[in-house]
């Protein structure tokens, strides 16, 4: 999967995104012809502020926030070789609107090493029904690294 991706920072502590992936699906069953291809799938529109930043000598620590919708915009309606739709796990778009919001948490200069960086970042997906009737449930995760 890759996506197209557009950022504007259209003020110093904000950002717009406007996402759109490129989804590829290959199915293989025995004894049935295999289902591939590539579309466009879902597109996200989201704004992220960045609402603390501190500057030391030691490094910098950021802190922000994104929140933005994701938009049913890719295809739902793909046919098998027998015209029967194809399982929404296969297509490319989800047919739901759901909603994304995310805290983030960045420190550089960890242990004064100036280019050790740690992140968090916390994201809910809040999805809606989809195609088919298909309800893929909401997540929430939490990221931890260093690098």
């Amino acid at each position: 999967m890759g996506a197209f991706n557009f950022t504007w920072g259209f003020r110093r502590n904000s950002d717009l995104t406007v996402t759109v992936p490129a989804m590829t699906n290959h199915f293989q069953q025995l004894g049935a012809p295999t289902i591939a291809g590539t579309d466009l799938g879902d597109a996200m529109l989201l704004i992220k502020y960045r609402f603390y930043r501190r500057d030391s000598l030691r490094g910098t620590t950021q802190a922000s926030f994104t929140i933005g919708p994701k938009i049913p915009t890719g295809r739902t309606n793909l046919t098998g070789a027998n015209r029967a739709p194809l399982p929404a796990s296969l297509q490319p778009g989800s047919g739901s609107t759901d909603l994304l919001a995310a805290a983030n948490w960045t420190y550089t200069g960890l242990f004064n090493v100036k280019r050790l960086v740690a992140d968090e970042s916390f994201n809910a997906l809040l999805r809606s029904q989809g195609t088919q009737a298909t309800r893929l449930g909401s997540r929430l995760e939490s990221r931890s690294s260093l690098s």
